[in-house]
């Protein structure tokens, strides 16, 4: 925990303090075997937040001050006001990795020795940092005792280890001497999710590396068979005008894996658009994949609580034969964001065979006293326990709706959702693609907290909040995944009102 918040202390610092050549060396010193390496682009970060006149600038100067007095707290308004001087590159992103002996590190181009020097003397007069020693050809120090620094004409490293300084320090001088054949930088993945990526913050880990909970959500989406050393995942996220977007990918390590990868993905096929028109503005949730049902099912029964569901429900229709009858196109909508007890569903089916067994059904289900009428040529009402719900087919195409929604469907006179109509290219260029209106999520709770007591930080993140319209999750080929949240500013940059 001691060497975490010192690496938290490393981030902090550098973001910070920058508001302001794809063979840098100072990329050199990352591991080629590294489990975990991000990069952010420091300056495009400072730029889009406008930094230097966000509040949390203010916050810092101020917090600055008080631990700096005299000179040196002159000099730190310097380096807060032009960080270019504290002989740091920021035009270059700045590299945070683990090594594998769990230590985490921050590597930085050098500007200018001679301002860096200085900059670590004025440190020292603070009993910040450690006076700097030259080791075959690298000056070497501490700062707060537990972060090894290390620097010399082109790169500058932070260390830090939970098994102290000695194993930093020993890490650290390992680290300046690999050449660029030798580190992490000479990778097929460095070029791959570094030097083509342009995103403001790019993530490079292999599943071991993830905290827990992130593990966990990541493995679901790893198909049986496939070990968990030989996937690792990228991800990246950039701060538009307009909305913020989130990306990720599985990336096979081994060319087993890559074949596994390939094969699970025949089980999507690309949106056809079958049922883009029942996206309507009165559905704030609404999703559509192009799957094969027998893979889905597989998939649901792996969750307890829908494998539960999926039970209940056998004890009326066959749910399950319905399921694998699916190939093509489903989509889902819900007519409220919070609540699921009313939907729609459809789904293209490959034959409806199971219509045959309706009869079958329709007496077994006696016994748990649930009843089921048809309603019109091959349609139906099951009533179960007072939950009422029509379904059918309709050449070839499964359907079923709560009591609430529309026989059609759709409800006339209510307008398309906006997003998918404007998305569709987009759409039937996905395996599966999902957009929620964050409108009618956030506004009942922004009204909802006006009315209770609630911290100054969860007002502050409920304004925040407010200003987000809606968020589309899709699934792309190769395992692609986009997170794209949307704001209703398309002019307004996240990360300034985040710091404002």
């Amino acid at each position: 925990m001691k060497a975490i918040k010192s690496f938290i202390i490393i981030i902090l610092a550098t973001i910070v303090l920058a508001s302001c050549s794809k063979e840098n060396g100072y990329q050199n010193v990352i591991p080629a075997d590294a489990p975990l390496v991000a990069s952010v682009d420091m300056a495009s970060v400072a730029e889009k937040s406008d930094f230097a006149n966000s509040s949390v600038s203010k916050i810092m100067q101020q917090y600055m001050g008080v631990l700096f007095s005299g000179e040196a707290g002159k000099k730190m308004k310097v380096y807060m006001e032009s960080p270019q001087d504290m002989g740091i590159d920021f035009r270059e992103p700045i590299f945070i990795f683990q090594t594998p002996n769990r230590c985490f590190g921050v590597t930085m181009k050098m500007l200018d020795k001679g301002d860096f020097e200085d900059f670590i003397k004025m440190l020292q007069k603070q009993n910040i940092a450690s006076k700097a020693k030259e080791n075959d050809g690298v000056m070497e120090g501490t700062l707060l005792d537990d972060i090894c620094f290390g620097y010399d004409d082109n790169t500058i490293l932070l260390l830090v280890s939970d098994e102290g300084a000695s194993v930093s320090k020993r890490t650290l001088a390992q680290l300046f001497k690999q050449s660029r054949n030798e580190s992490f930088a000479s990778t097929d993945i460095f070029g791959y999710c570094f030097e083509t990526n342009e995103k403001d913050i790019s993530i490079y880990s292999n599943i071991a590396a993830l905290p827990a909970d992130l593990a966990s959500t990541v493995k679901s989406f790893i198909p049986q068979g496939v070990k968990m050393t030989d996937v690792a995942l990228e991800a990246s996220a950039d701060f538009q005008n307009g909305k913020f977007v989130l990306g990720g990918s599985l990336v096979p390590t081994t060319n087993e894996a890559g074949e596994m990868l390939s094969e699970a993905e025949k089980n999507f096929h690309k949106i056809n658009g079958d049922y883009l028109e029942t996206a309507q503005s009165c559905f704030p949730v609404w999703m559509c994949m192009g799957v094969n049902g027998e893979w889905l099912l597989g998939k649901l029964k792996q969750d307890t609580q829908i494998k539960q569901m999926l039970f209940m429900i056998e004890r009326g229709i066959d749910i399950e034969a319905m399921i694998r009858a699916i190939d093509g196109d489903m989509a889902v909508a819900f007519p409220s964001a919070t609540k699921y007890d009313e939907f729609m569903i459809c789904g293209k089916l490959k034959n409806s065979d199971f219509l045959a067994d309706v009869p079958e059904w329709q007496t077994g289900m006696k016994e748990y006293g649930i009843s089921m009428q048809k309603t019109g040529t091959n349609e139906y009402l099951l009533n179960a326990e007072g939950m009422l719900l029509y379904w059918g087919v309709n050449d070839n195409n499964l359907y079923m709706r709560t009591r609430y929604i529309a026989p059609q469907l759709t409800f006339p006179g209510v307008k398309p959702n906006d997003v998918i109509k404007a998305n569709k290219d987009e759409i039937c260029n996905s395996l599966a693609y999902v957009c929620l209106d964050l409108q009618s999520i956030v506004t009942p709770l922004v009204q909802e907290s006006s009315a209770i007591d609630i911290s100054p930080e969860g007002i502050a993140i409920m304004k925040i909040c407010s200003k987000f319209k809606n968020m589309v999750i899709k699934l792309e080929p190769k395992s692609k995944i986009e997170i794209r949240v949307e704001l209703d500013d398309d002019k307004e940059n996240f990360l300034k009102t985040l710091l404002k």
